[in-house]
């Protein structure tokens, strides 16, 4: 059996999509120069262990949430691209109307490290509205769409937008890359108990024929798959629409770029491979689909 990694599956909104690519400059000029960076670039004095992520380790991520009698129910994940924009999973749906930037640790209102470092309180902005690409259910193709914010983020060390391929990535070159997978989803899948504090894992890209041996539905070339084909660290429940991020040298410099989203994957978490979208596919929808900068 297979599963959405999300708790909330409803109607689709459905809009159309075109995976050809453009590099053209006036798109481009919507997203910022200055992206995929965390303050722990340039720090080498600082090891980050364990899969308990420091705070700022993945400042691009965020948490959608549903608000309900003054509480917010936050079922998936999505990345920051720019101050207005998220983009994240579109079986997410759109009965989100929440964004929260720059949490790592649930429990507390202000976010400490081991250091002493401490993060600004977080960020919750409304969601404006959502634009979906033409999600097929049946095959889980074009698991992909945008969440507008009524305002801007505020930019820090520890809200920060990921940065996009500018070109389709070659899925032979990315067999054995390794991707960051970061998310508060299901870390007990006996007990179905969620993460407190921010957890990443770090798991390679696999060949596509581990998933197509996996799945009823042979991957697409808008899709990847990651994971470990006899099981191990994996994303599950609640991470859907997080990033799998990589970091690449690209014009001489070195910066996170989003290279999938979670998609989907088995009910055991942790027993093989997972589907995840291949975002350098729809980069051009992305782009024309953003109306600020």
């Amino acid at each position: 059996m297979i599963y959405f990694r999300v708790y909330i599956i409803s109607q689709l909104l459905l809009l159309q999509a075109s995976g050809e690519q453009n590099n053209s400059s006036s798109l481009w000029e919507k997203l910022p120069k200055e992206c995929g960076r965390t303050k722990y670039d340039k720090q080498k004095v600082r090891i980050i262990d364990g899969d308990v992520a420091d705070i700022g380790q993945f400042p691009w991520l965020v948490r959608i949430g549903q608000t309900e009698n003054d509480t917010i129910n936050f079922y998936c994940g999505g990345s920051l691209i720019n101050k207005y924009y998220v983009v994240t999973a579109a079986h997410c749906e759109d009965d989100g109307d929440i964004v929260r930037l720059g949490e790592n640790y649930l429990k507390t209102d202000i976010d400490c490290d081991r250091h002493g470092d401490c993060a600004p309180p977080h960020q919750d902005i409304k969601v404006k509205q959502y634009r979906f690409l033409e999600f097929q259910h049946d095959t889980h193709l074009n698991d992909l769409g945008l969440i507008e914010l009524e305002q801007p983020a505020t930019f820090n060390e520890y809200v920060q937008p990921i940065c996009l391929p500018r070109d389709p990535l070659p899925h032979k070159d990315l067999v054995s890359k390794m991707v960051n997978i970061a998310g508060w989803g299901v870390i007990n899948i006996k007990t179905y108990s969620s993460a407190t504090k921010l957890m990443y894992v770090v798991i390679p890209i696999a060949d596509e024929k581990e998933c197509n041996a996996m799945y009823p539905h042979r991957l697409a070339d808008s899709q990847l798959c990651i994971g470990f084909t006899e099981g191990g660290k994996d994303s599950c429940g609640g991470d859907s629409g997080g990033p799998a991020s990589m970091s690449m040298k690209v014009d001489g410099e070195r910066r996170h770029y989003l290279v999938a989203l979670v998609s989907y994957g088995l009910t055991m978490c942790g027993k093989g491979v997972a589907v995840y979208t291949d975002v350098s596919y729809f980069v051009t929808w992305i782009l024309e689909n953003i109306d600020k900068s």
